[in-house]
């Protein structure tokens, strides 16, 4: 379960997350890179799951949904998409190969704004 393995990863972000600010907040949120190919309902589910009896149990979610880089095989563009994939080279209609971490998701610390 692949899935399970990145919550539980989430979790103990979460978990740090929570105790340096002195306990529980009202919500989480977690930063899906589009090339993970993971959508944020498999996610949440597997969080809640993995945070049954942390301090991370029952806080609220939020998702982002991060841009990644992506790179053509035919006109070697280097472009960022939100699309899943990727899709195909925006300037020739080429395969493209992803530049990022395919597992990328991660807790955004507190504060840290929209990158």
């Amino acid at each position: 379960m692949h899935e399970m393995a990145i919550a539980k990863r989430l979790v103990a972000e979460a978990v740090e997350r929570l105790e340096g600010e002195g306990g529980r907040t009202a919500d989480v949120e977690i930063v899906l890179g589009s090339a993970a190919g993971l959508s944020a309902e498999a996610v949440r589910q597997h969080f809640e799951l993995a945070a049954r009896g942390t301090p991370a149990e029952g806080v609220t979610l939020r998702f982002t949904l991060e841009p990644s880089r992506y790179w053509c095989f035919d006109c070697m563009l280097e472009f960022s998409s939100r699309v899943r994939g990727g899709g195909a080279c925006p300037r020739c209609g080429g395969s493209v190969l992803s530049l990022d971490r395919e597992e990328l998701a991660y807790v955004r610390p507190a504060g840290a704004g929209v990158r």
